[in-house]
């Protein structure tokens, strides 16, 4: 009978032994990558919050545009309800209704003139051979 020996040798020892040149991974090497990763997001979270935060100024100044613009229509909408209120005050609407007798006025006029050159004709110069205005005669047609 052959005696057989049997000898208990590290892990390491016994892979080298076992022709196995395969490398354990060394945990300092895995936490360094993953504090890589970790602060590779971190910077683009804090690239994002810093887009976030440019976004949220931009935001707040046209919100703030928008309340001046709102103001001002709402202080140019009571002062035309004041101009609106003072415009049916008696001289307003006394100054208004004489505008309105005038511009009647001259549309009557305007229209009696226009009968007359039309009754009589609508008068041009007519000049004669010559240069002269001695030759032209006044026309109706």
């Amino acid at each position: 009978m052959a005696l057989s020996m049997r000898v208990l040798v590290p892990g390491l020892v016994l892979a080298v032994l076992n022709g196995c040149t395969a490398k354990k991974p060394d945990p300092l090497e895995e936490l360094e990558k993953r504090v890589i990763a970790q602060d590779t997001k971190l910077q683009r979270l804090d690239e994002l919050e810093e887009r976030v935060l440019q976004q949220d100024i931009k935001l707040q100044r046209q919100e703030q545009e928008i309340q001046d613009q709102k103001e001002t229509i709402l202080k140019l909408d009571s002062e035309l309800q004041q101009l609106k209120t003072k415009e049916h005050t008696p001289v307003v609407s006394q100054i208004s209704s004489q505008v309105t007798q005038m511009n009647a006025e001259i549309q009557t006029l305007k229209t009696v003139n226009q009968q007359q050159d039309e009754k009589f004709g609508t008068p041009y110069v007519r000049w004669g051979h010559g240069a002269c205005p001695h030759t032209s005669d006044i026309v109706y047609s």
